[in-house]
C-alpha cells in the first residue's frame, strides 16, 4: 500500500492538512504585520506551513517573496537571490518585470533572459553590483520600496535562516537585515 504522506518536499494542495491553529497564528502574524520565526525540527513542515499560507493569501494586494537560503554560501550571493525574489514576487508579466526592473533596480546593472519557447520561456533574473555600502542598503530597502510604489504588501520569508549564520561576518550581516 503506498503512503498517503509526502516526505522530502514541499507538501501544498490536498496533501497538505490540519495544522489549522498554525495557520491561523501564522496569517494573524502577516496581518498585523509581526515579524514571526518558526522553529522546530526539520522535517516537520514549517517551509510546506509557509508555502500552502502563502498560496492561501497571495492576491492583488498581498505578495509573498520566498528565499530558500541553503544554497546560499556568501552575502553577495544573498542580495542578488534576495533581490531576484523580491522581484519575481512583485511581478507578474514580463513586461512588467521589465520595468520593475528598471525602475527599482537600474543602478544594479540587472540581466535578464527569456528562455526558447520549448523551454516554456522562463525567464531568469540576473544581477550585478559593487557592493558599496549604499548598493547593499537600496536592495534591502527594495521590498519596502516596491510595497510602497505599487500599494501592497510583501511579505518576505527566508527558508533555512541558519544558513547566514555560515557567513564571513555573520552578526554583522544580521544586523544589516534587521
Amino acid at each position: 500500500m503506498e503512503s498517503p504522506f509526502l516526505f522530502g518536499k514541499l507538501v501544498v494542495g490536498k496533501t497538505f492538512v490540519n495544522r489549522t491553529k498554525e495557520i491561523k497564528a501564522l496569517e494573524t502574524n502577516i496581518d498585523s504585520g509581526i515579524n514571526t520565526i518558526l522553529i522546530s525540527n526539520r522535517r516537520l513542515g514549517k517551509s510546506s506551513l509557509v508555502e500552502h499560507v502563502a498560496q492561501k493569501k497571495n492576491s492583488s494586494k498581498i505578495k509573498f517573496a520566498i528565499l530558500d537560503l541553503f544554497s546560499i554560501t556568501s552575502e553577495k550571493d544573498f542580495y542578488q537571490e534576495f533581490a531576484k525574489a523580491v522581484m519575481h514576487a512583485s511581478t507578474n508579466k514580463v513586461e512588467q518585470l521589465f520595468k520593475g526592473v528598471s525602475t527599482f533596480l537600474g543602478k544594479l546593472n540587472p540581466s535578464i533572459s527569456i528562455g526558447e519557447e520549448d523551454s516554456g520561456g522562463a525567464v531568469s533574473f540576473g544581477l550585478t553590483f559593487n557592493a558599496d555600502q549604499q548598493t547593499l542598503e537600496e536592495v534591502l530597502d527594495l521590498p519596502e520600496k516596491i510595497a510602497e510604489e505599487k500599494g501592497i504588501k510583501l511579505v518576505i520569508c527566508l527558508d533555512e535562516f541558519q544558513i547566514l549564520g555560515n557567513f564571513k561576518s555573520s552578526e554583522q550581516f544580521q544586523q544589516k537585515l534587521r
